[in-house]
């Protein structure tokens, strides 16, 4: 997570206002910027920023943030960005000193795109509570919910994602990633499982899947120090020169 320089933001217009726990959806073209006036209270606060590419084509996201206190002193700043992927979920973490009226400011850097901004208190699920996403996915999806001694499966055109969410114990577990193209011929296959954590924010790439062929897979390992809520993240990432690109997948989790 690079710096930003807080005054290329400092000519940002306040135009709306951003309410603790809503989520506001707009789309910037390269280069413009927003800026949300946002009454928050002290503490531990978590700011989710999903992205998606408005032409819907692989490419670079990138998302430079700049969080100000009323007076224009900058609180927090960062870039949230992919490289390789269509849509991406950006997360920074601050901590306020006292509640107040804060300015929140965001500029494209990268073609246009789809934003949806939300901000929480950064507090972990009370026991019991249901697996799921507290902020849901690009303003309203949830990751499906997946036993993790099942093997999940699922189909994706070029450039979709599939997400999954479990609780998982410490460990280490072997990983396996499948795709077939449903066609049955030879065609590029290409894609990748991420593991994310309980709120969304990218971890590592688990496996890697790049070949020719009817059907494929890769291994991997996973090593989790510690326990808790996990997303993980299929995506058909395709072929330049392949007409047909919807994949079936599949992957498993395998404790040693």
């Amino acid at each position: 997570m690079a710096v930003l320089v807080a005054a290329a933001l400092a000519s940002a217009q306040t135009d709306e206002t951003l309410r603790l726990g809503d989520t506001r959806s707009f789309r910037l073209e390269q280069n413009a910027r927003v800026s949300y006036s946002a009454s928050l209270p002290a503490g531990p606060l978590l700011l989710t920023l999903d992205a998606r590419r408005a032409d819907a084509r692989e490419g670079s996201l990138r998302s430079e943030l700049a969080i100000l206190s009323g007076d224009g002193t900058l609180i927090q700043n960062a870039v949230l960005e992919d490289d390789a992927e269509i849509q991406h979920r950006g997360i920074c973490r601050f901590n306020l000193s006292r509640a107040g009226t804060f300015s929140i400011e965001i500029r494209n850097a990268a073609e246009q795109t789809n934003y949806w901004l939300t901000i929480t208190p950064d507090h972990a699920p009370p026991p019991g509570a249901p697996v799921r996403l507290a902020v849901p996915l690009f303003g309203d999806g949830q990751p499906i919910g997946m036993d993790p001694r099942s093997r999940q499966t699922g189909r994706l055109d070029k450039g979709e994602h599939a997400y999954f969410i479990a609780e998982l114990p410490a460990g280490v577990y072997d990983v396996v990633l499948e795709f077939v193209n449903p066609n049955s011929y030879v065609t590029s296959l290409e894609g990748a499982l991420t593991l994310l954590d309980g709120d969304g924010d990218t971890l590592q790439t688990v496996v890697r899947l790049d070949t020719n062929d009817s059907s494929a897979f890769e291994s991997g390992t996973l090593s989790l120090s510690q326990g808790g809520v996990f997303l993980f993240k299929v995506y058909n990432q395709g072929g330049p020169s392949d007409e047909y690109y919807r994949r079936d997948f599949a992957f498993t989790l395998s404790s040693r």
